[in-house]
């Protein structure tokens, strides 16, 4: 196999130079731009594992409050009062809501 050589004129020879040198710029830009993309992932992982032992810190001192604190007991009878207003209300047609609304009115205009 045989070589074949170009001559290249002066002009050509520092474009084609120039050419290269630009690209290794945008090479060595690349490359550092990388690193610090590297440095601040490896900085967010960090911070993503110091925030999850935050949150399961304070959700540890939210179970040891609420054993400490004193619980609030409600009747059973207003629960179920409220579940059978609710109940009642989605039962009722609108016609009946609005004979109730009514029957509001007269009472608010009678007394």
């Amino acid at each position: 196999m045989s070589s074949e050589y170009v001559k290249l004129s002066r002009p050509e020879i520092t474009y084609a130079q120039k050419n290269l040198l630009q690209s290794q710029i945008e090479i060595l830009d690349i490359l550092k731009n990388y690193r610090i993309y590297q440095k601040l992932r490896q900085e967010e992982l960090l911070l993503k594992v110091a925030l999850k032992n935050k949150i399961e810190d304070v959700k540890n001192n939210i179970i040891f409050l609420e054993r400490l604190l004193p619980r609030a007991h409600l009747p059973k009878e207003e629960k179920k009062t409220t579940e059978s207003n609710i109940l009642r209300e989605e039962d009722l047609s609108l016609e009946q809501e609005i004979d109730i609304i009514k029957q509001k009115i007269a009472r608010l205009k009678s007394g």
